[in-house]
């Protein structure tokens, strides 16, 4: 079985085998997105903050019903109990709140609000926001900040992205926060430049991710082994 506190360069649909059913206490991840083809003159346009043109897009744009639902019925046995946070196109809604229903889950759509106008086209509204996923079982922590209850939550877009659909940290916090204790199990099955265990690790959760690109995976490990670093020498100061 895989080692906690650890992001391992392998696919999730190879990797989720070696996790211990009913071992992880959250789900926060950001899946591949699904693109609508065709049906626009130029394919040089956002959706979300991936550019249709990008390496992620060329390369993941098909995660569908199909692979939306092989992807939490995987998932599903290896949780405590169903407690999700999924970053998610327009395209994909309907598929994970379908999953939801089927599985006797609540649910909630938050928004990410980037605190931009964007690119206005007067074709479609800006791409100035993304969708978040909730489904669960489990309520939300009681907290003193009244302002993490909101279903829009306004972050800034990440400066100096060292991957192309990187979130803020501080967002990613808040859901873990909101939907997880101190010592829980935060899981990512995308884990991308690792954004999702720096913010485990400053709040004090244990992590566990898979990240099939090898660039992002030495990014994500890099990350991490720079804020030990800086973690001992605040320590030692």
């Amino acid at each position: 079985m895989l080692e906690i506190n650890k992001i391992y360069n392998m696919d999730y649909f190879i990797g989720i085998n070696q996790i211990y059913n009913k071992s992880i206490d959250l789900l926060l991840t950001d899946p591949p997105y699904l693109y609508a083809k065709g049906g626009m003159k130029s394919k040089q346009f956002n959706v979300g903050c991936r550019s249709a043109n990008s390496f992620v897009v060329k390369k993941m744009s098909d995660f569908g019903e199909e692979k939306i639902n092989l992807f939490l019925d995987l998932i599903k046995p290896k949780m405590k109990q169903v407690n999700m946070y999924i970053f998610s196109s327009k395209l994909q809604v309907p598929y994970y709140l379908n999953w939801a229903i089927k599985n006797k889950c609540q649910f909630d759509i938050l928004i990410w609000d980037k605190d931009f106008k964007g690119i206005i086209n007067r074709k479609f509204f800006a791409s100035n926001s993304e969708y978040i996923i909730r489904i669960y079982k489990k309520g939300l922590n009681q907290l003193d900040d009244i302002k993490l209850y909101q279903k829009i939550h306004t972050f800034k877009r990440v400066k100096n992205k060292l991957h192309e659909a990187e979130k803020p940290i501080e967002l990613l916090k808040r859901f873990i926060l909101l939907s997880s204790n101190e010592g829980d199990l935060i899981f990512d099955a995308f884990a991308g430049s690792g954004t999702t265990a720096i913010a485990c690790i400053n709040t004090n959760r244990k992590y566990l991710g898979f990240e099939i690109d090898k660039n992002y995976y030495d990014i994500a490990v890099n990350r991490i082994k720079e804020l030990e670093i800086k973690d001992i020498g605040e320590r030692n100061a």
